[in-house]
């Protein structure tokens, strides 16, 4: 269709427009429904069946984590019924009646598609929507008309912001403006996707295609390499790492040192690219300090690859390599590592003192059942009911709230965090994809990034506030860059609230997990 029109040399041209309902399930009148399934001759009993399953349903809002009165609506299909999709088409059918009668009346105008083809006026796949026709003055009052008529009787809305309409590229301009005027949708030179499939409207290039390649890239490097044999394994690495985008010569590049491999050992999938010791962690970084994200997830388990990532790489400032950690198969683990550690005894004395903190922890939660309670994050709430709410910070101070989300622990998981002044004004938000991480270690993240915005952004009295009391004492041995940031000339605290009293950055965080980029700057209150 969009070839033949593309293709039509006419003076007014041939048109074909996508429409878009605004909430198309949820403005159906029931009226019309029922007069639509009594239209079809559905049976009686059936009618009342349907309606009844209809007409009986209750609605309840969620309002600040609490389900508000249920209430009766009074249209709508409810999504996510398995029955509405049915009902929906049958109500659609209703406009497919209208257009076909205005074509047997001969003045809705068709595409023919050929000489002998199909005369074409519509396509319907439930809410995905295209009219064909003639693009002239007569034949756009006749779509206007049969277009308002359906929306009048059945409750439904055309999108007139997401609605567009393709003319022939040869037509004259001025019967396209006079078309577009008069059923009040936009023109536009690319439809783009009909059912998820590109609709071609020019001459097919390399370019047309390029979708299709990122596609099939995106899934190689995700590839689940457990489902292959070690042959498979073998000849897929080799396709993967063969050349570049000039050349594809095969060959295997491997990796193998004491800073890559060992943390590896536990994915036995990994053990048959070993080959030599060469590669280093820094040839997996970019010279802006990143990681390099096409390496990662080329040479990298798609598992191992999100665990890698979301590990924070430093940003406020860096140290020179050193031996930090070593592996154990005893339970003489935590001894060997601290005698061989080359931080101070200080610094030791801290971290065993914080392990037997979170020993003390566990087991109060486990065994005492009349202490405190906690949830995954460590926040702990005295039995004691009391009102729990943000409390604004004092004047020339700005309080930072941060947050963060974990689909599991470990899972994907995203940061967030608020500023306000002491008047509880928003001042500026973030929400951020950390990747796969666990509870703890994506707070901490959300610490540092809100940190990292407050002194980009010129804020030289700041009050963080996080809701996982066990991620207090781990902000001073949890990461470099908190560390270096807490040594900057500027006034820093930290306190501990309930999550009542983080709600907003509890929301923000919860966006991360669902952003497409890594990092989003909120000037206003996101919608």
């Amino acid at each position: 269709m969009i070839h033949k029109i593309r293709r039509f040399r006419g003076k007014n041209g041939l048109v074909a427009i996508k429409l878009d309902l605004e909430k198309a399930y949820d403005r159906i009148r029931w009226d019309f429904l029922e007069e639509t399934l009594v239209h079809f001759r559905f049976p009686r009993i059936w009618v009342d069946l349907i309606m009844f399953c209809v007409l009986s349903s209750r609605l309840s809002v969620l309002w600040n984590h609490e389900k508000t009165d249920f209430f009766s609506p009074s249209r709508g299909l409810r999504q996510g019924n398995p029955i509405s999709p049915y009902l929906f088409v049958l109500c659609m059918e209703g406009l497919g009646q209208l257009i076909q009668q205005a074509v047997e009346n001969n003045t809705w105008k068709p595409i023919k598609l050929g000489k002998d083809g199909p005369r074409i006026s519509h396509l319907f796949f439930i809410d995905d929507l295209f009219l064909f026709g003639r693009a002239n003055e007569d034949q756009a009052n006749v779509f206007k008309s049969i277009l308002d008529r359906f929306c009048l009787v059945s409750g439904a809305k055309v999108s007139y912001e997401k609605s567009k309409f393709f003319i022939s590229p040869k037509a004259c301009s001025n019967a396209s403006r006079r078309f577009g005027q008069i059923v009040n949708l936009g023109a536009t030179l690319d439809l783009k996707k009909y059912l998820g499939v590109p609709l071609i409207h020019g001459r097919i290039t390399k370019a047309t295609y390029s979708e299709l390649v990122d596609k099939v890239h995106l899934r190689l490097n995700g590839w689940k390499m457990r489902h292959l044999s070690m042959a498979g394994r073998a000849t897929l690495v080799r396709f993967l790492w063969a050349g570049d985008d000039e050349k594809c010569s095969p060959h295997l590049v491997a990796w193998n040192d004491n800073w890559l491999w060992k943390p590896l050992v536990q994915y036995p999938d990994v053990s048959f690219f070993i080959a030599d010791n060469s590669t280093k962690v820094s040839e997996f970084i970019t010279a802006n300090g990143k990681w390099d994200l096409e390496r990662v997830f080329a040479q990298l388990l798609m598992d191992v690859a999100n665990k890698v990532t979301s590990y924070p790489l430093p940003r406020v400032s860096t140290l020179p390599d050193s031996y930090i950690w070593g592996l154990s198969t005893n339970e003489t683990w935590l001894a060997e590592n601290l005698e061989k550690s080359k931080h101070s005894e200080e610094y030791i004395a801290g971290f065993a003192a914080t392990l037997w903190k979170l020993w003390t922890y566990r087991r109060v939660k486990s065994f005492d059942q009349n202490g405190v309670v906690s949830d995954e994050l460590g926040m702990w709430a005295p039995k004691d009911q009391f009102m729990v709410t943000w409390k604004a910070p004092s004047d020339g101070i700005i309080k930072l709230n941060t947050d963060g989300a974990s689909q599991g622990s470990p899972g994907l998981a995203g940061a967030g965090g608020i500023f306000r002044n002491a008047s509880g004004e928003w001042i500026l938000g973030f929400s951020a994809l950390v990747g796969i991480c666990t509870s703890m270690a994506v707070e901490l993240q959300a610490v540092r990034m809100g940190l990292m915005i407050a002194w980009d952004k010129g804020f030289r009295a700041i009050e963080c506030e996080v809701d996982a009391q066990l991620a207090l004492p781990l902000i001073d041995s949890g990461c470099i860059d908190i560390r270096n940031l807490k040594n900057r000339s500027w006034s820093l605290t930290f306190l501990h609230t309930y999550r009542e009293g983080n709600f907003s950055a509890d929301i923000l965080s919860k966006m991360g997990c669902s952003l497409d980029e890594e990092l989003v700057i909120f000037e206003h209150p996101p919608t």
